[in-house]
């Protein structure tokens, strides 16, 4: 992983969190590319209460509707 610091910009906090939202993106990506239907919500910074508690409250709805 230490290889891959140089790639990223001095102010990047954590970078395991910068290299798995880079793989998160290409994923997405190519399955767009494939024609599946795909919704993502990426976010600058890491794992905080502030992101999942937003996000949980939007899936919530959908995960329990019939």
């Amino acid at each position: 992983m230490a290889d891959l610091a140089p790639l990223y910009p001095d102010e990047v906090i954590s970078l395991t969190e910068a290299v798995m939202a880079d793989e998160s993106r290409a994923v997405a990506r190519r399955l767009k590319e494939a024609g599946v239907r795909v919704t993502t919500h990426f976010y600058r910074g890491t794992h905080s209460p502030a992101y999942w508690e937003r996000e949980l409250g939007q899936v919530i709805p959908v995960l329990l509707a019939p």
